[in-house]
């Protein structure tokens, strides 16, 4: 929380797993015959990026200035691309049970963005931390 956090991984996680979802969704009416070798192909790149990003979290770097990530906002974006993905993108046949999971991840998303909200708003108090002193 004494760091900032800047870069785009947080969203790329995002699209890269709404677009999981929507395999996952319409896995029985998609027509194309590499849709398994898609998924296996994101996930082995999704799980060595997050693999990348927590061995530099932790492991001290050779090089002091170097920053250490935030693999925080690698799995929000997770969270985040999966519950929008089943939310938002089409589903091709929709069936009862879809629609109950539709209702589910929509209140995920909810209760993720309340939560955002709530802990930038009292997490400082509530921890007595202090922000950081502008550069």
């Amino acid at each position: 929380m004494t760091a900032p956090v800047v870069g785009s991984s947080g969203g790329v996680y995002a699209l890269v797993s709404a677009h999981l979802a929507n395999i996952v969704m319409n896995w029985s009416g998609m027509k194309c015959q590499f849709k398994l070798l898609r998924m296996a192909v994101a996930l082995i790149c999704m799980s060595m990026e997050f693999g990348r990003a927590v061995w530099l979290r932790f492991h001290p770097s050779a090089y002091p200035p170097c920053p250490h990530p935030s693999f925080v906002a690698h799995l929000g974006g997770v969270a985040v691309g999966i519950t929008l993905g089943v939310v938002i993108l089409r589903n091709y046949e929709q069936r009862l049970q879809d629609q109950s999971l539709w209702w589910i991840f929509g209140a995920m998303y909810t209760v993720f963005v309340l939560f955002a909200v709530f802990w930038n708003i009292f997490a400082y108090s509530l921890l007595d931390l202090k922000l950081p002193p502008p550069p």
